[in-house]
């Protein structure tokens, strides 16, 4: 039997994952809990009949996101036989680096994750299936708001495709982080959503690092809990 798989190399901030694709496949990254409340508070020294005007800030880190950024390293593309980083069998092979392209999307589902039934989907339902409430600034609702964009993963193109600009403050970030379904009704389930982004060779962070890729998803808001998620890659 012949097959076409995929070696790659994902480095992570934290951590470093070797994954081995056949066409698009997994590995598996625990999100931990990242509720921290920032409580900012004032003095004020008041006189009994004076009026006394005071401006108040304050920031505030979310409990509803977690986001993950890293790098894709050169790797292959072959026709033959065998698995794992070092195939054997191997009919003929193409080198891939970043500068080709490809695509990245973190899911909640494991195994083999059917890519036939992507489609655009309202960030109103992340707000319903993990329980957020819409109307909170940091909601999907208020998370997914950039001008939609095509997004195409494992031959599907969906057109006009929900999107979260990555890294807002620096001007060179060029990531977004595209939301859609994976089935063809609504979704109830964490499974039947996926968050997608595109590989970028020349691409600077949030932190105005060069690295591949960023991605936001969402988490149990919960304290003291964990999110699962799968992450696939496609070469192109």
């Amino acid at each position: 039997m012949v097959s076409r798989r995929d070696a790659i190399v994902l480095l992570f901030s934290l951590f470093l994952i070797t994954i081995v694709y056949s066409d698009v496949e997994q590995s598996d990254l625990d999100i931990g809990d990242t509720e921290s409340l920032n409580v900012t508070y004032f003095t004020s020294e008041l006189v009994g009949g004076n009026i006394t005007t005071n401006n108040i800030s304050g920031n505030t880190s979310t409990g509803k996101w977690a986001a993950v950024y890293g790098n894709a390293s050169d790797s292959f593309i072959f026709l033959g036989s065998g698995s794992g980083a070092a195939p054997t069998g191997i009919f003929y092979e193409w080198d891939w680096n970043v500068t080709s392209g490809g695509k990245i999307c973190a899911v909640r589902a494991p195994g083999n994750t059917d890519w036939s039934d992507l489609n655009n989907v309202s960030s109103i339902y992340v707000d319903t299936v993990w329980g957020f409430n819409s109307s909170h600034v940091d909601s999907a609702n208020k998370t997914f708001n950039s001008t939609p964009a095509d997004f195409t993963m494992a031959g599907q193109t969906v057109v006009n495709c929900s999107r979260a600009k990555t890294g807002p403050r620096i001007p060179e970030d060029p990531y977004y982080t595209n939301l859609l379904k994976m089935i063809s009704g609504n979704p109830t389930s964490k499974n039947e959503f996926a968050f997608c982004t595109e590989l970028n060779g020349t691409g600077v962070t949030f932190k105005n690092e060069s690295y591949n890729y960023e991605l936001i998803m969402p988490t149990n808001s919960t304290p003291s809990t964990t999110e699962t998620y799968y992450l696939y890659m496609e070469l192109t």
